[in-house]
């Protein structure tokens, strides 16, 4: 027998599948007489047989579960709410904005939004992923116990690796982007602040309040200097009180008509301290933190080729849309891909065939 004339994919998905009888493989027996190495078995399936034919000292462990991946590309494929050519992702950032005034330190909390519309179908910067010696390192392996150590896994690369903000309002380039800020605390205590959007072609405020005179004019032309909201508007006396700004009698600034009456007249002084303008809203929100939502929907691609890895974008986006590979092993995408969930009650019965392998690959490492 010759390996041109044997199906190696097919070969190496009966290993995958049924690895417990891999050893009773035929077809492999007669194709090592001609191939010593084993190479037309992918890594993982090499090890597999390797192991059932009581030859683990031969095994090549991190090659083995350097091949298994976990993959979670739900951020990089969006929602489909804008088609399905183009992907979409929406990022969570907090971020504050310092001001002092004498010997009042005051911080602005924000929690803001941006929605990037990309001019393609997959966005490989939001793609997750996470190779078997992440999911490995307790043992043992359990099929109740698997799930949540992958996930865990993809949700800790992505914390690991996290960016800065990528978005910011546009209407050319990459994406389209429109962003939302939105005053959610002063010096910690919650607030019901403004929200500032901005599409690029239109901006606007939402949530001042109406007690107060604003610098924004929805209807006119506001300027470079009228987009622009008051923090002390948003503080009750009660708060101001717990902060220690409230004043009360000569201290204060009164019943007017700009500020709430508590506001010390030292912060009246410096009035321009009061108002924050969007543009240093925008400037906050890129130094701010991306809130990473846990993974809760993946699939892992079993038996790729020693040289694929999805931490590389080409090579993503072709086991994505190729898994079917014709050419074998050289940089193969994986030969079977199972989809998982978090709260699935059992694992698909591909990875369950293969925990007990991975469990003494892992130790031999």
């Amino acid at each position: 027998m010759t390996l041109d004339s044997v199906d190696t994919l097919s070969l190496n998905r009966e290993v995958l599948l049924s690895p417990e009888t891999s050893a009773e493989n035929k077809t492999i027996a007669l194709l090592e007489l001609e191939k010593r190495g084993l190479e037309f078995l992918c890594p993982i399936a090499k090890a597999i047989y390797l192991i059932e034919t009581d030859r683990i000292d031969q095994v090549d462990a991190l090659d083995a579960l350097g091949s298994l991946w976990a993959i979670d590309d739900s951020e990089a494929r969006g929602t489909g709410e804008y088609g399905d050519s183009f992907a979409d992702v929406t990022e969570i950032v907090n971020h504050s904005i310092d001001i002092s005034i004498g010997e009042s330190q005051i911080k602005l909390e924000f929690a803001s939004s941006s929605t990037m519309v990309l001019c393609d179908d997959f966005w490989p910067t939001y793609c997750r992923s996470a190779c078997a010696l992440e999911w490995c390192q307790d043992i043992p392996l359990t099929p109740h116990g698997i799930v949540p150590r992958v996930f865990n896994a993809l949700t800790s690369n992505a914390i690991q690796s996290q960016r800065s903000p990528n978005g910011y309002p546009t209407d050319s380039g990459a994406f389209i982007g429109t962003c939302t800020y939105s005053l959610i605390a002063i010096n910690g205590l919650a607030v019901s602040g403004p929200t500032f959007s901005d599409s690029y072609h239109e901006q606007g405020w939402e949530g001042f309040n109406d007690a107060f005179p604003q610098r924004w004019d929805e209807e006119g032309d506001n300027g470079d200097d009228q987009s622009m909201f008051c923090w002390a508007h948003y503080l009750t006396q009660k708060q101001a009180k717990t902060l220690g700004f409230a004043k009360t009698g000569k201290a204060a600034y009164g019943k007017k008509r700009h500020y709430p009456g508590w506001l010390p007249k030292i912060l009246k002084e410096n009035e321009d301290a009061l108002w924050v303008h969007s543009d240093d809203i925008k400037s906050s929100y890129n130094s701010g933190v991306i809130t990473i939502k846990p993974s809760t929907n993946a699939w892992v691609a079993i038996g790729g080729g020693s040289s694929w890895d999805p931490s590389e974008q080409d090579s993503v986006e072709d086991s994505l849309k190729y898994a079917d590979w014709e050419k074998f092993p050289v940089k193969a995408p994986p030969l079977l891909i199972t989809e998982i969930c978090i709260g699935a009650e059992y694992p698909p019965a591909e990875l369950v065939a293969l925990l007990p392998y991975m469990q003494k690959l892992f130790s031999l490492i």
